[in-house]
């Protein structure tokens, strides 16, 4: 049997900021969206860095004191710009791995020109977990 790939696994079209979103905007959608993570791209598409919550409302926090009040800052300003991403035909095993070794909850995925194609999250392979513990085999995955 194949191993299960990332592609399989992955949410496809994801939501993503540009690195000059305002950061109330970028924590505005992460509400709306019920995320915690979100990939910044460049004009092109390209991933330049990954945006958590915890970030995000660390700097808010900064910025409701009277001197910060007076300051904006963009998503680029704070996003995490050295980000592990990974490809589509990864074996998920492998970026569960990475997962692990890296203690953060989700990956980008890009394609071999560095544009995001999808994004991967530990929530992702709970619910693979959850399926094969119910018998239902990883492969046959619908993807929405």
């Amino acid at each position: 049997m194949e191993p299960l790939t990332i592609r399989k696994l992955m949410k496809t079209a994801p939501m993503s900021v540009h690195r000059t979103t305002p950061l109330r905007a970028a924590r505005e959608t992460m509400t709306l969206a019920a995320v915690h993570h979100l990939p910044v791209v460049d004009g092109d598409g390209k991933l330049v860095g990954m945006l958590s919550a915890r970030d995000v409302d660390q700097a808010l926090a900064i910025l409701a004191t009277a001197e910060g009040n007076r300051l904006m800052l963009d998503v680029g300003d704070i996003c995490r710009g050295k980000v592990s991403s990974i490809g589509p035909d990864l074996p998920a095993h492998e970026a569960a791995q990475i997962l692990i070794e890296s203690r953060c909850d989700g990956l980008p995925v890009v394609d071999s020109n560095g544009q995001l194609v999808g994004v991967v999250t530990a929530t992702d392979f709970i619910e693979v977990a959850r399926e094969a513990l119910a018998g239902v085999d990883p492969q046959r995955r619908a993807r929405a």
